[in-house]
């Protein structure tokens, strides 16, 4: 994914914030979406280490998530649309 230092930081605090409102346990989040511990993690820290596409898998799956749980998840300034990234929903 080719984001700028400071874009992949506010990503990074973007995926954070959602995985916190989350509040779900994290092997359940991994087995979902056939992530390993070190993904999870990379991904949720915009690492280069991970991919496109997991943050926008991860992203997806939180946004489904928390609005499962009747919650609000908060916005996204940079992850907005995806136009680029397919793949197909493991939950």
């Amino acid at each position: 994914m080719s984001l700028s230092v400071e874009k992949k930081k506010t990503t990074s605090r973007e995926l954070r914030r959602n995985y916190k409102i989350l509040g779900m346990d994290p092997q359940l989040i991994q087995n979902d979406l056939g992530f390993t511990e070190q993904m999870l993690l990379d991904t949720l820290n915009v690492t280069s280490s991970t991919t496109g596409v997991n943050i926008w898998k991860l992203r997806d799956y939180m946004n489904d998530k928390i609005k499962e749980q009747g919650k609000k998840p908060a916005p996204y300034t940079i992850l907005k649309y995806n136009i680029r990234h397919r793949y197909k929903k493991t939950w």
